[in-house]
């Protein structure tokens, strides 16, 4: 059986041949393409603002057809422009003469320019730019999201500008500003006032601030104390045995504070006795034989003189252990460290053992630093805040200042200075503690806050 298809075969349609022209335009744009991906790609994985700027000098050159790329950093509204980055140069010096040059020489072709497009230049011939041939310049600025110039990069070459790469230095400079907006600090709102005028009102306010007249003020630690207490001291030489009081104990009139050991001043009132007993038996063994015997006549002054003195010996020892028991003078609380501190400690005669005070009446001690001595010779005005209850500070007058400095048990050296609550109703109570402030003439404000700090200055350098 015959078939009725046939197999053809498949036409060809012939290709057109390329170019060898058009292969190497091809070949152009794919690596152009290649070289501004790579550079976005660095641009957005720059870590940094100042790996941002090598990016921007250096690998924009593989790009565009510049011979150098200047980097600048600054406002439309300063003096001038700073340089920032060059291409090919690890560090810029900004004191080197080309480079003075060409910060100055751009940034006088960028005056009055409102930055909305690039700029294109030509920097005029001159001494300096002998050994600088490049005078063809675009200057492309930097923006962030608001519209403000962050700084900008300028191409330079001894060629004019082709539009080609125009439009690539154009497609750069919205990706560099996108990075550059990215990775640079955030300025606080307080930073945007500090401009030169601000800067300069604020210095002239700081100026009169100083200079106003404030008191002289200082802090020293206070301590409430009893006012004329009555200072219970030893009335003999001994041993104290047992103290009667506790401290802060109120106590009458009369009342037991504390007793000597009796053993040995019993002991010495016993002898007393015995040798008073002797010389009065000799007193009148001579008062019987004066009749008879004119030797015991002349004795009978001796044995008489002899009982006197035994008699007062005996009365010595008598009114010495009767002050074995000391009893309160006047009515008051008893105040003095502890009983563990005095109980079998020997005094001498007139050591003071406590005192009584009355609590109604009270007085402020201060303790003036040597580096404060300066108020002693001021009127001062005194308050008060007790640490018992700081929110409410007393008004004191001073009663009293010395002007010799008495040790602490911390080993500083103050002076005292007393003083008395103005308000005599006060309910404070003695041993309270806490810092008194004390105000003295008006000085300027720097003078009250510079005192101390230059002190110590001029004590450490000593001038």
């Amino acid at each position: 059986m015959k078939s009725n298809y046939k197999i053809e075969p498949k036409r060809v349609e012939p290709q057109p041949k390329k170019s060898p022209h058009a292969a190497s335009s091809s070949n152009s744009l794919h690596s152009h393409l290649e070289k501004l991906f790579a550079i976005e790609a660095a641009a957005r994985g720059a870590r940094s603002l100042a790996e941002l700027q090598y990016v921007i000098v250096n690998e924009s050159l593989k790009l565009l057809n510049a011979r150098q790329i200047v980097l600048f950093r600054g406002k439309p509204s300063d003096a001038g422009w700073r340089i920032e980055k060059i291409s090919s140069v690890s560090d810029v010096d900004r004191n080197a003469p080309l480079v003075r040059w060409l910060a100055k020489s751009i940034s006088k072709k960028l005056e009055g320019s409102s930055f909305e497009q690039l700029i294109s230049f030509k920097l005029a011939p001159s001494e300096e730019t002998v050994i600088y041939p490049f005078s063809n310049g675009l200057f492309l600025p930097i923006k962030n999201h608001e519209g403000a110039v962050l700084g900008g990069f300028s191409l330079l070459s001894e060629e004019v500008f082709d539009q080609n790469t125009t439009d690539l230095a154009v497609h750069l400079q919205g990706t560099f500003a996108h990075a550059w907006a990215a990775l640079a600090p955030k300025h606080h709102w307080s930073l945007r006032l500090m401009t030169r005028r601000n800067g300069l009102i604020a210095s002239l306010g700081l100026f009169a601030l100083m200079c106003l007249p404030v008191p002289l003020t200082v802090l020293a630690p206070v301590e409430v104390v009893a006012r004329d207490p009555v200072v219970v001291a030893s009335p003999l030489q001994g041993v104290i045995e047992k103290i009667s009081v506790r401290p802060n104990q109120p106590v009458e009139q009369g009342a037991l504070l504390f007793s000597f050991n009796r053993l040995e001043l019993a002991s010495r009132l016993a002898v007393a006795e015995r040798e008073m007993e002797v010389a009065r038996a000799k007193f009148q063994r001579s008062t019987q034989t004066a009749f008879l015997d004119r030797v015991s006549r002349k004795e009978l002054a001796v044995t008489k003189a002899e009982l006197e003195v035994a008699k007062a010996e005996y009365d010595f020892a008598a009114r010495q252990l009767a002050l074995t028991e000391m009893t309160a003078p006047a009515q008051g609380v008893v105040l003095f460290s502890s009983r563990d501190d005095w109980e079998g400690r020997p005094v001498s005669v007139g050591e003071r053992v406590m005192r009584l005070a009355d609590p109604s009446h009270t007085a402020l001690k201060i303790g003036l630093s040597v580096s404060d001595a300066v108020m002693l010779e001021q009127e001062l005005n005194v308050r008060v805040f007790l640490d018992a209850n700081p929110l409410s500070p007393y008004s004191a007058t001073i009663t009293r200042k010395s002007f010799a400095a008495d040790r602490q048990k911390d080993g500083n050296l103050v002076f005292p200075v007393h003083a008395e609550l103005v308000d005599t109703d006060a309910d404070v109570r003695i041993g309270w503690r806490g810092t008194a402030q004390l105000s003295g003439n008006y000085v300027p404000l720097a003078y009250n806050l510079l005192r101390k700090p230059i002190s110590a200055i001029r004590q450490y350098l000593g001038i």
